[in-house]
């Protein structure tokens, strides 16, 4: 008895070990399929030739997995971030001097514009996830920098789930394969599967 009961914790441990081996984190969203901003990246010099090409195909790859759902670009803020830093915090409301027997009025902005990471997940974008970045051609390579960002988080210090830099060639079919490729490291973070790129491993 004591010799199966062994063999059986055995049996477990080992079981146990092979699921960790393969375990990987994935982003998961209750509640149905997420919706994911992704504003038109922009590019600067000549990069900014190849940005139709590289914005039909970043938005097109992730539509296509079905894993999200795009929100028109028609209902997004008019400012578009370009990296993490351009994100700014709502500033306190200021609260003006009460009048002689009545509480302080408050004073509050409504949005920021785009600056803000709540104007992304209110009306009309009602956003779950922000896709945005740029590109630059350097010595001859085009360089995007590309981030995904949980905007459930609030702020930008905790919401990134991507931050990367991507290569290619400075015309249209680099512009496409970096595009590819971002959209792949999107949609692996959901359990997706793309013809471009490989899941990322945590």
């Amino acid at each position: 008895m004591k010799k199966l009961i062994g063999i059986g914790i055995v049996l477990a441990g080992a079981a146990l070990v092979l699921i960790a081996q393969d375990a990987q984190i994935k982003v998961t969203k209750e509640g149905g399929i997420p919706a994911i901003a992704i504003p038109d990246f922009r590019g600067a010099g000549d990069a900014q030739k190849f940005m139709a090409a590289f914005n039909e195909t970043l938005s097109g790859d992730v539509k296509a997995s079905g894993q999200f759902k795009i929100v028109p670009k028609t209902s997004l803020p008019l400012f578009i971030p370009q990296q993490p830093s351009d994100f700014q915090q709502p500033a306190p409301p200021p609260a003006t001097p009460p009048k002689r027997g009545r509480t302080p009025q408050v004073t509050q902005p409504q949005t920021g514009g785009g600056r803000w990471m709540q104007d992304w997940t209110s009306p009309p974008a009602q956003a779950n996830f922000l896709a945005f970045g740029y590109t630059a051609a350097q010595q001859n390579v085009l360089i995007l920098q590309g981030w995904l960002f949980d905007l459930s988080k609030g702020n930008s210090a905790n919401a990134q789930l991507i931050g990367k830099r991507y290569l290619g060639s400075v015309d249209e079919a680099g512009a496409r394969k970096v595009a590819h490729e971002f959209a792949a490291d999107i949609i692996s973070l959901f359990g997706g599967q793309s013809l471009y790129g490989s899941p990322i491993y945590f």
